[in-house]
């Protein structure tokens, strides 16, 4: 009976013991676990992070995302996603805001070298002209030679594909004259020719340049005398893939010229425009459109839910 009575006492001991032993291995297993995964939670957190910066989200922007979501929130990427729609909600430019009551529309267009100014102008003539509309192309880059030649090209591509297109350029002027009399004299054609929109092309100008811009002053300062309203809308057209650099071009271009909006071209590359977040955010400029490729059709209106949509996307 004593024997038995240790049995089972020794039983008891080591059924606890081991009881404990498994007990202590199956928390640290899940402790292991949970550390695991905590470890890709805020690993794929990083990712999320590292893509904003890369697809030049502004780190401002970034860090305020991250100081108010965190990465063991299931919901992380939604709610990331909805942050960002809430800067460019309600920013998308509506041309019919800007048309005046009688006479032209006249548009003021401008941008550094390169950004695609002169084909956005090709693009928004080809989708104006599908509706019926008149456009006349007022060539005022005096300073690249071949630019006329760019805009009649347009014209051109455009009357090919719709022989009814009321489409026209105006590109007489004198050597090395004045942009700001070129824009001046094609204004009061478009006026007296009755044309229902003037688009005002202007020389590529690297925003650090003084005297260019200061020529672009000019232009604003020559054509109100025309028309005090005058140009109804100005846009700076900026390459979506230049990040912050597209950034400092609205703010150094708004010290000589009004801006209205922006266009962001070149989005047919790897590019995703996130400056276009900083841009709203910072300077509360309207987003008209989204240009891509060199097909007339590649012009987009400018849609908020998309562009968030599509900058989640790949």
């Amino acid at each position: 009976m004593i024997f038995n009575f240790f049995k089972k006492v020794f039983l008891a001991i080591f059924a606890t013991k081991l009881s404990a032993k498994l007990s202590t291995k199956a928390n640290r297993n899940t402790s292991q676990m949970a550390s695991v995964s905590n470890k890709i939670k805020v690993s794929a957190f990083e990712q999320v992070e590292n893509a904003l910066i890369n697809a030049d989200v502004e780190w401002e922007i970034v860090e305020k995302i991250l100081s108010s979501i965190s990465p063991s929130d299931s919901q992380y990427k939604t709610k990331i996603k909805q942050y960002l729609l809430n800067i460019v909600e309600g920013q998308a430019g509506n041309l019919s805001n800007y048309k005046p009551s009688s006479g032209p529309f006249v548009l003021l267009f401008f941008g550094v070298n390169g950004s695609g100014k002169t084909t956005t102008i090709g693009k928004l003539s080809w989708l104006l002209t599908q509706g019926g509309e008149s456009v006349l192309l007022a060539g005022c880059d005096t300073f690249r030679t071949a630019a006329t030649e760019q805009l009649q090209g347009w014209v051109d591509k455009i009357s090919a594909s719709n022989p009814l297109a009321k489409i026209k350029m105006d590109g007489m002027r004198k050597p090395a004259e004045d942009p700001a009399a070129v824009c001046y004299r094609a204004i009061k054609k478009g006026i007296d020719e009755g044309f229902d929109n003037i688009f005002i092309d202007t020389s590529g100008r690297l925003h650090t340049n003084q005297n260019l811009m200061e020529e672009l002053a000019k232009i604003t300062r020559v054509i109100k005398k025309l028309d005090p309203t005058l140009p109804h809308l100005s846009l700076i057209v900026i390459d979506g893939s230049n990040g912050t650099s597209a950034v400092r071009q609205v703010e150094d271009f708004s010290k000589f010229a009004h801006i209205d909006g922006i266009i962001a071209t070149k989005l047919d590359s790897s590019s995703k425009a996130g400056a276009i977040f900083t841009i709203v955010k910072k300077y509360h400029k309207k987003i008209f459109f989204l240009g891509n490729g060199e097909s007339l059709s590649g012009l987009t209106p400018f849609s908020p839910q998309s562009f968030v949509d599509n900058f989640f996307e790949g």
